[in-house]
């Protein structure tokens, strides 16, 4: 299996999910509310968006497609689902791979004025609702292309067909 996040790494999913493919059996799940996935109605605390909440269903979409132990991958905010997955469900990690992440916690712990404003995205989701919602719904397209390219990835590590999508 494979969870992805957001950010731009230089090897996407769809890049090495088929190189994978010719060994494993390869799952690649978008996780909710990102990708092509359902975005389900949160609350105000945001549980069903937690990676308790997403790390239990990813664990539920493994059983039922049969398997009840697998080794895991997961990229950015998909690698926090990915540990997420093995300190609450250590029985069905065979093994676990996450790639450009660090514990949340010791970011906040180092936070300052540059980490504030180079990821900004950061510091805005971690506003009440409804402010950080309404702010990106008014400007999307924006939003999007500032998080895309600059917070680490070239224009060139999303293809036209993939940015459109």
């Amino acid at each position: 299996m494979l969870s992805e996040g957001v950010s731009g790494a230089r090897r996407k999913q769809r890049d090495v999910a088929p190189l994978l493919a010719s060994e494993f059996t390869v799952i690649c799940a978008d996780l909710r509310g990102y990708g092509a996935g359902a975005c389900p109605p949160s609350t105000p605390d945001h549980l069903p968006y937690s990676k308790h909440a997403m790390a239990a269903e990813m664990v539920e979409l493994m059983e039922k497609f049969g398997f009840n132990e697998f080794m895991i991958g997961g990229h950015d905010r998909g690698g926090r689902v990915a540990y997420r997955m093995a300190l609450d469900h250590p029985a069905v990690i065979r093994k676990l791979a996450v790639l450009d992440i660090v514990p949340t916690s010791t970011v906040w712990d180092q936070a300052d004025d540059r980490f504030a404003l180079g990821f900004w995205p950061w510091v805005l989701l971690a506003q009440a609702e409804p402010l950080p919602e309404r702010l990106i719904a008014d400007a999307t397209g924006g939003c999007y292309r500032r998080c895309a390219y600059r917070l680490g990835s070239s224009a060139a590590a999303f293809p036209p067909k993939i940015r459109e999508a």
